[in-house]
This record gives structure tokens, C-alpha cells and sequence, in this order.
């Protein structure tokens, strides 16, 4: 929640953010800092970004030049590093965004295929990890509709075996969060277009203003229903 005028929890700095569901109020630097930090936990407690010189990274929605940005900082001390972009045929094309942040040590492509080729785009292309942008928002939305509607499928543990391990880096971070973090690295951010999923989304942003550990406790309850139907 945006709250500012109280001191930063890490530098005493007027603060830009009350981060209720750990108490802190933080300042824009502190704020991007800890974004940083629980994305690279949450990759790494998904499996990491592999061994491969290739990671796949899907273009879709707000978070993924913020999330670009991050992958591009923990990969570009790796030399030879690659990095493919799958570009859903029904977004706009990414070369309208201005990706120049990215390091010249790192080689870009960007190739455009449908939903379902995903992954044999992938593991052509000698990618071991395909890396999807959906932030804590999108994925209790995604949760709570399924959940609304009726649809078991979504809570069901994928049984492919394929090499190639799907990280959610965003999962857990707020879109507002997110927002702040494009503002501080100075970076585009447009919620413009991004699925509503009917009234669900908005009907999780009203609840989680009182009760902001909710989209967490969705996450965990979608997990604990993969786990057992392994």
C-alpha cells in the first residue's frame, strides 16, 4: 500500500511503501533492494536458473521488463550468457520497448510463437528454464477464479518430465511493489491491458487492503492441492 511520510524501516528516509504484510515501511532504494532479494530466493527455491548458457523468457504482462532486468543483472558475470524471448503471437511486439538496459554481454533473441509452443521453442532453442513474469496479483487472481469457477485443472501438478523447469521469479512480489521498482531503476511499467479475470482481481485488491497476507495464503493453498494430487 502506498503510504508515504513514515520513516524507512532500513534508513530512517521518508518512506514510499507500507509493506503491511511484514510491517515495514520502506523507501524507494530499500524497497527495490528487497524486491531484488525475494526474487533471487524465489528462483533459487524453484530450482534455479540452471547450468544452460540459454534461459527462455516469456513477454507477458507489466512485470516482465522489471523482471528482465533483474535476470539480466544475476547472469551478466556469466560469460556467453543467452537469453530467448517468446513473444505470445497476440502481444505487441517488444520491439516497440525500449529493452537498451539490458548488458551487451548478454545476447538477445526474440522469437514469436504461440502459447502451446512455449516449450518446444525452448528446448530448441537449448534452454533449460522458461521464465514467466506473472507477479503475486496475477497469480492469487488466477487462484481465486479457479476456485470461483470451478476449475480443479488449474490446481493440478504437471506430470510432464521434461527437461526444462518453468520459475515464476514475480510470484510473490505486489504489482504495486513493482511499480515503485520500475519508477526507482527507471524503468516502463503499464498495468494497461492486463486481464482481469471478470471482477476477481478486483474483488482480491479490496480484500487484501485489510487483509494483505490473503494472496499469499492463496498461493500456498494452490500448492498444498498440487502436492497432493502428485
Amino acid at each position: 500500500m502506498v503510504m508515504p511520510g513514515d520513516p524507512c524501516f532500513s534508513c530512517r528516509a521518508p518512506s514510499v511503501y507500507n509493506q503491511q504484510y511484514s510491517g515495514k515501511h520502506l523507501c524507494e532504494r530499500h524497497l527495490a533492494e528487497d524486491i531484488v532479494i525475494r526474487v533471487k530466493r524465489t528462483i533459487r527455491l524453484q530450482g534455479g536458473l540452471g547450468k544452460k548458457s540459454t534461459i527462455a523468457v516469456i513477454h507477458d504482462g507489466p512485470g516482465f521488463i522489471p523482471l528482465l532486468n533483474i535476470i539480466s543483472s544475476v547472469i551478466s558475470s556469466r560469460p556467453g550468457m543467452k537469453i530467448v524471448i517468446l513473444e505470445p503471437d497476440t502481444e505487441d511486439s517488444l520491439c516497440n520497448q525500449d529493452i537498451s538496459f539490458l548488458p551487451s554481454s548478454i545476447q538477445i533473441r526474440i522469437e514469436r510463437v504461440r502459447y502451446e509452443s512455449f516449450m518446444e521453442t525452448a528446448i530448441r532453442g537449448e534452454a533449460d528454464r522458461i521464465i514467466r513474469s506473472a507477479t503475486l496479483d496475477e497469480e492469487a487472481s488466477q487462484v481465486m477464479d479457479s476456485l470461483l469457477s470451478g476449475d480443479s485443472s488449474f490446481f493440478m501438478k504437471s506430470t510432464d518430465t521434461a527437461s526444462v523447469i518453468c520459475l515464476t521469479p514475480l510470484c510473490e512480489i505486489p504489482m504495486a511493489e513493482l511499480a515503485i521498482y520500475s519508477r526507482y531503476t527507471n524503468l516502463p511499467f503499464d498495468e494497461a491491458g492486463l486481464p482481469e479475470s471478470g471482477n476477481v482481481r478486483g474483488f482480491l485488491t479490496a480484500l487484501s487492503n485489510n487483509h494483505p497476507s490473503v494472496p499469499f495464503s492463496l498461493l500456498k493453498y494452490r500448492d498444498r492441492l498440487r502436492d497432493l494430487g502428485q
